[in-house]
């Protein structure tokens, strides 16, 4: 949870509370060296820091923010106790002002507004506080994700999981322990949209090298990904659709003279009431215009809940919204992707996040209206109608605009996580893409990864081109089979996103991607394993009639039927595949299948992975060899967990 939204019992306090990065703050929250230089940055990186190692950039960077919190927690401590001796004299010079009539009531009038600037630099101070403590646990989540602790700590994104997707659930691009999960910090759902669209689908080679070029930009910049999780307030991320929908609406008008009237009608209530106080004012004349008010604010109230509802509801995700789109605005981009976005915001003479912060003063006005002490003067000056109006000014001006506003900040948001990615693992490298008609997929030590760095056994890929279209995997239970599948599926998908891949060099053509590895039946569809897999090897076989070619990833095909069938099956299944310029990996137990690479009439290969029995334990070292297989682990595996085989 955040800090609390204190003060609105003054409306607009919090709004001088909440200015972004206010001035005065840094000279307040930098220790100062003995030169008289900061000794640390509060929020930004320090450009000496050597970024070419992560983990020690990220070390080094925890201290740092560690000290700007002790710094800010120290000066929250002052700014209390300085609260409470300021209220204190304020007591007194009440005191003296009401009882004693020793003093002038402009003493008392002084202590208060003391006391309110006071409240305002400790909100301010409390926020930057809480900011940099957000800014620290991003850092350590980075330690953590680079020491292999991310496991089932992050967004899974379950909600983008597809049955019909050709390799989502056979890739674990998404659920636990899955490629979104280890990749995924963004902040608004549109974000996370972005980023699951992109594993999806591949991007076209224009994209895709755009991508890189932007991630190779963001990368090093520690400071944005910081500041973007600081704007997280430990919340969900930002859900921006009903803002979008609401910036489409028809806008709700008020009438001119109703505007009018009500002006008119809060400024004689509110002098009205001060008049009768001090006796120059008859009661009645106060309490007729402030029937009439109630009476105008019931007639309305039709058209202006409707419009406040929705802004009071995203107030909190306003504030934060308008920092992530100060992030773009204020950065100069080179890549052309990034430049192009901070175009796209500056297109019009008020930013975004202008307006957007235009929005949540609004909101935070009407925020306000619901304080006790507010709330009848808040009713007496029609403050709902005159906020209503002001709202829907300003969604006539920028309603439209909201939707690529959005649409900027989720590309934004998606490719900052995929930079994490890429300054957390400076061993991957960049795909070169190489835009051909014959598909291929080449990779030098490739592995997989979402297996840490001590365990992964890497290998080269080599399919298509120059090399074999097809390889046809043999070998025992347990010995790697599946996981060199899926190293290969990840590759090209990664590769094709845009992010860099855990290999020493890839290079590939366009290509989709397809795969048929984790298929379990449905009982209440009243399907079978083995139909499930015959409808999945359909979509593989639909999409080779679409470009660009197929990479396919087929795990023991049809292991559902009988050895007869399956020979037959897959051998009619793959030879259809190759007709239609696909490439592919074709994995099984059945050493009878291994002839599929000597009768396809393509390029074709046979490999292996083995192991050994040593010492009633088998022993895998998940190298690729070339050949068939010549053994099976399947009865040494069944003994030595005791079966009597």
């Amino acid at each position: 949870m955040g800090p609390p939204d204190f003060y609105h019992i003054i409306p607009g306090l919090q709004i001088i509370s909440n200015l972004e990065e206010p001035d005065f703050l840094p000279s307040l929250a930098r220790p100062v060296a003995g030169d008289g230089t900061p000794a640390f940055t509060q929020v930004e990186p320090h450009k000496a820091m050597d970024k070419s190692d992560p983990k020690a950039f990220y070390t080094q960077r925890r201290e740092e923010l560690y000290q700007g919190e002790e710094v800010l927690k120290a000066w929250e401590g002052r700014l209390g106790l300085a609260r409470f001796g300021v209220a204190l004299i304020g007591c007194y010079f009440g005191w003296s002002t009401f009882a004693n009539h020793s003093l002038s009531g402009w003493w008392l009038f002084g202590a208060v507004v003391q006391f309110i600037v006071l409240l305002a630099i400790h909100e301010r101070i409390n926020r930057r506080w809480f900011r940099q403590r957000m800014a620290r646990h991003s850092v350590e989540m980075g330690i953590e994700r680079m020491a292999d602790r991310w496991m089932g700590r992050g967004n899974a994104g379950l909600r983008f999981l597809r049955d019909d997707h050709p390799y989502a659930q056979d890739l674990d691009i998404f659920g636990n322990h899955s490629l979104f999960e280890r990749i995924c910090l963004c902040q608004t759902r549109i974000g996370e949209d972005k980023l699951a669209a992109m594993f999806l689908q591949a991007g076209s080679p224009e994209e895709i090298r755009q991508r890189q070029q932007a991630l190779g930009e963001l990368a090093p910049m520690g400071d944005i990904r910081e500041r973007m999780y600081a704007y997280s307030k430990d919340a969900a991320p930002v859900d921006l659709n009903p803002l979008e929908k609401w910036g489409g609406m028809p806008v709700s008008r008020i009438p001119l003279g109703v505007r009018l009237l009500a002006l008119v009608l809060s400024a004689i209530t509110f002098y009205g009431f001060f008049a009768w106080i001090a006796g120059t004012w008859d009661l009645w004349i106060w309490s007729a215009s402030f029937m009439v008010t109630l009476i105008l604010h019931l007639i309305f109230k039709s058209v202006t809940r409707p419009v406040l509802e929705i802004v009071e509801k995203q107030a909190t995700d306003l504030s934060r919204l308008g920092g992530m789109l100060r992030l773009i605005e204020k950065k100069d981009f080179k890549s052309q992707l990034l430049n192009e976005a901070r175009k796209r915001l500056h297109a019009r003479k008020e930013t975004p996040s202008r307006a957007i912060g235009k929005l949540w003063v609004y909101a935070d006005l009407l925020t306000s209206r619901k304080n006790a002490l507010f709330a009848p003067l808040a009713l007496a000056l029609s403050w709902d109608l005159h906020i209503t109006h002001l709202v829907e000014k300003w969604r006539f001006k920028n309603g439209d605009h909201l939707a690529d506003w959005f649409a900027t900040l989720g590309e934004f948001d998606a490719l900052i996580s995929m930079a994490a990615y890429a300054f957390e693992n400076p061993d991957h490298t960049y795909a070169n893409l190489v835009e051909n008609e014959t598909p291929f997929l080449h990779a030098d030590a490739a592995g997989h990864p979402l297996i840490s760095s001590a365990r992964c056994v890497r290998n080269d890929i080599r399919l298509g081109g120059t090399e074999p279209r097809l390889l046809v995997i043999s070998g025992s239970n347990m010995s790697g089979k599946s996981t060199y599948l899926r190293t290969v599926g990840m590759t090209a998908v990664m590769a094709l996103s845009g992010l860099p891949v855990r290999a020493r060099k890839v290079i590939l053509s366009p290509m989709q991607v397809g795969a048929s590895m984790r298929i379990i039946d449905s009982l209440a569809a009243g399907r079978s394993r083995f139909q499930a897999e015959i409808e999945r090897v359909r979509l593989l076989v639909k999409l080779c009639d679409k470009k660009p070619p197929l990479l396919f990833l087929l795990d023991e095909i049809f292991s559902g039927t009988n050895s007869h069938d399956r020979l037959e099956g897959a051998k009619g299944v793959v030879g259809g595949l190759m007709t239609k310029e696909a490439i592919g990996i074709v994995t099984t137990h059945d050493l009878a299948l291994t002839r599929i690479a000597e009768e396809s009439g393509v390029p074709a290969d046979n490999v292996h992975f083995s192991d050994r029995w040593e010492e009633q334990e088998m022993h895998f070292d998940y190298k690729m060899r070339p050949g068939v297989t010549r053994h099976s682990n399947a009865l040494a595996l069944m003994r030595a967990v005791g079966l009597e085989v």
